[in-house]
């Protein structure tokens, strides 16, 4: 670890381990955000007629329906 190799390590390694669960939990939402927008186009026909209808559903979460077009 990179931890380690400072000055004061005893202050320095329980800091960097209560920042990790920030890390992770931010990088998983932002790659998942960026994966549904690469792949979900703006003109999908399925999110396209569940905003025209206003359907409030699981189904049509935008995710779900970037999974199903894998």
């Amino acid at each position: 670890m990179v931890a380690d190799e400072t000055e004061n390590p005893r202050k320095t390694k329980p800091r960097a381990f209560k920042t990790i669960i920030y890390r992770l939990v931010s990088l998983f939402y932002v790659m998942g955000a960026l994966s549904a927008d690469i792949i979900l186009k703006h003109d999908d026909p399925t999110l396209a007629s569940a905003i025209a209808t206003g359907a409030s559903s699981a189904n049509v979460s935008p995710y779900k329906i970037s999974m199903n077009n894998i």
